[in-house]
């Protein structure tokens, strides 16, 4: 018998740690809730009393001006109202005889006839397709960058040199680094020869298109010299 209430004591007392346990995570968790509540409420009214005041500020600042620019806002309504009037009358439509129709379109200086179409002086472009195959992406524009600025194409191992110089080198007698492998020379040879010809035929493609313009420009100009004369 007192093995049998010693267990029954020991397992009462067991229940009620875990039950006071129990009630002290209830009791922080709701003093936790209760502080975040609080915390909520005095931002929102922070936020509320903010912003009261800066309607009253703005209702001050506006009351102020409203004072201080009372006869230059009623003299600026005034010329408004005069100035919308004075729109109204001239934007009333004016009819117009037929007589002045035809005057006003034999005075007006407009060409008549047809327009040619005035394009850029460029030219052509050329992409990456007109220098031909066998060229790094990028290599055929690069090049031609310097043919069209009329420059001399650099080559490998001429990378810090100026162009004058390096002519003014060759033309002494000197041979450059790039210039002794056969190979390497003859594949920059036929790049620059692609590279070349392609400028040549754009070239050729912009003369053609001047001679072209010219053409249309007299052929124009003797129609208007027809129609001129036959008014």
């Amino acid at each position: 018998m007192n093995m049998v209430t010693i267990e029954e004591t020991v397992d009462k007392e067991r229940d009620l740690v875990v039950i006071s346990m129990h009630a002290k995570k209830v009791a922080i968790a709701m003093i936790q809730i209760a502080i975040m509540i609080i915390t909520v409420a005095g931002i929102v009214t922070i936020a509320v009393i903010a912003e009261t005041l800066d309607d009253t500020m703005d209702q001050g600042t506006d009351g102020y001006k409203n004072l201080v620019a009372g006869p230059e806002s009623e003299s600026d309504s005034k010329s408004g109202s005069e100035s919308e009037s004075e729109s109204e009358s001239e934007s009333e439509p004016k009819h117009e005889t037929k007589k002045d129709l035809d005057t006003q379109a034999f005075s007006s200086d407009e060409e008549i006839g047809p327009v040619p179409d005035i394009s850029s002086g460029n030219g052509p472009a050329l992409t990456e397709r007109s220098f031909g195959s066998a060229l790094l992406p990028g290599e055929g524009s690069a090049m031609a960058a310097y043919v069209q600025s009329g420059d001399r194409i650099p080559r490998r191992g001429e990378v810090g040199v100026d162009q004058k110089m390096i002519e003014r080198l060759e033309n002494s007698g000197y041979v450059m680094s790039g210039n002794r492998h056969h190979r390497m020379n003859a594949v920059r040879l036929r790049k620059e020869n692609q590279v070349v010809s392609a400028e040549e035929k754009r070239q050729m493609l912009l003369a053609s298109q001047e001679e072209r313009k010219n053409k249309e420009a007299q052929l124009i100009a003797q129609l208007r010299e027809m129609l001129t004369k036959k008014k």
